[in-house]
């Protein structure tokens, strides 16, 4: 984990309103940029060990433009 991204208050109000409303299916929170990253909220039943550094780096691939398929399956392209 890197330096965090958000400030205290902000952090607790994106938490508590993320667990409004989801509820007890919520499983994480993770706020990252594109050099940071800080797991907000993890469930208690979920192990603190968890790979949230190889998470964040797949998700940042949506940051960059590419082509993730060749062929979706979902009709010609526009």
């Amino acid at each position: 984990m890197t330096s965090p991204t958000l400030d205290d208050s902000l952090r607790e109000t994106l938490t508590r309103a993320c667990r409004t409303t989801i509820g007890d299916h919520l499983r994480s929170i993770v706020d990252f940029t594109r050099r940071e990253f800080e797991q907000l909220y993890l469930r208690d039943d979920f192990p603190a060990e968890a790979d949230v550094e190889t998470f964040v780096e797949n998700e940042r691939t949506g940051f960059a433009r590419r082509e993730t398929y060749d062929d979706p399956g979902l009709g010609e392209r526009q």
